[in-house]
């Protein structure tokens, strides 16, 4: 039988958008304007998921222009508009494509905003050549290569796109009801066992170095075994995948952003043998270091 994938130590959001990604072939992202989806404790969404990383938008901000462009424009503009809607629209970005724009609302708060899109869409200025190739050119980016980007995306419509988003829209406002009362759970916990609060504080810090739920044990005064069943019950994991969870995250970044070795990362956040760390990696990601690095690695 095919082992269960842990959803407790993953995060829910980004479990739905690959989930309707996967579903409908349209991209999603999420900006997370108030850091709501790791409240309850969950793992900070993949660096893919957090903007838009599609060939034709990296190639719209890879200038300095472009990139201004793209922040007045889905940073500012985009979630300005869906603060103030409150509801699933189609916008249009500086660069032609034509996005749902989802306001993900809990409570009366505006606490992220997710675009469903980075799609061919009959309609969109970006499938026009011409449109598209003074735009590139205002912004001093290669036309043919934006062009070639462009057709490069998978195809939908505007009434699929909102139809999406409306989907969205329910299904997270239900996961930010859940994630907010298991952010409560976690809070609450947290507040009631000091030990617990305090070795989770600690790894937070400490991560990189050779940390053990033993030597922790020491520190607040407590048996290595009723410490592990403490911090399990209070925090949903065991101590040994929080500590994992915070040195995969950090080597996820330093692959992305660094060119860093394999083996110089697993030593810089806390693994002694690259080949451990390795397994780790894949066992929490799927993919193995060097293919997340392919797969994510910047474009410079």
């Amino acid at each position: 039988m095919p082992k269960k994938r842990s959803t407790t130590a993953g995060n829910l959001f980004q479990e739905l958008l690959e989930t309707i990604t996967a579903l409908t072939g349209v991209s999603t992202v999420i900006y997370d304007r108030a850091r709501f989806t790791v409240r309850a404790g969950r793992r900070q969404i993949d660096w893919t998921f957090d903007g838009h990383r599609s060939a034709f938008c990296t190639l719209a901000r890879s200038t300095p222009a472009g990139r201004c462009a793209c922040i007045a424009s889905d940073v500012d503009e985009a979630v300005a508009d869906a603060l103030t809607r409150g509801e699933p629209y189609l916008h249009t970005c500086h660069a032609g494509l034509i996005e749902a724009v989802v306001p993900v609302m809990y409570r009366g708060e505006h606490i992220a905003t997710v675009f469903c899109g980075q799609s061919q869409v009959n309609g969109a200025p970006a499938s026009q050549k011409r449109w598209l190739y003074r735009r590139a050119k205002a912004f001093g980016i290669d036309p043919s290569a934006l062009y070639a980007a462009y057709h490069s995306l998978n195809m939908t419509d505007t009434d699929k796109l909102l139809r999406i988003g409306k989907l969205l829209s329910l299904a997270l406002t239900q996961l930010a009801e859940t994630e907010d009362r298991a952010a409560f759970n976690r809070t609450l916990a947290l507040t009631r066992n000091p030990a617990v609060r305090e070795i989770a504080a600690y790894a937070d810090a400490h991560f990189r170095e050779q940390v053990s739920i033993g030597r922790l044990a020491k520190r607040v005064r407590h048996s290595t075994a009723y410490l592990s069943r403490l911090f399990h019950r209070s925090m949903g994991k065991t101590f040994s995948d929080y500590l994992a969870e915070r040195r995969i995250g950090w080597a996820k970044h330093l692959l992305v952003t660094t060119g860093l070795s394999v083996a110089d990362i697993a030593e810089n956040v806390g693994y002694l043998r690259q080949s451990y760390f390795a397994r780790k990696f894949k066992a929490l990601t799927g993919l193995t270091p060097l293919e997340y690095r392919r797969k994510y690695r910047r474009t410079k």
